[in-house]
């Protein structure tokens, strides 16, 4: 549980400086689609 909460921190944070866009779990689907079309 507490990795999970320091990995939700880290989104939150990422998201506050810009660095993500969205922290949803459809972003994250979307961005792994992504990656693995281009790995193609």
């Amino acid at each position: 549980m507490d990795q999970l909460v320091k990995a939700k921190v880290q989104q939150i944070e990422a998201k506050k400086y810009g660095i993500l866009d969205d922290t949803s779990y459809d972003a994250f689907l979307s961005k792994l689609k992504q990656e693995n079309d281009q790995r193609r």
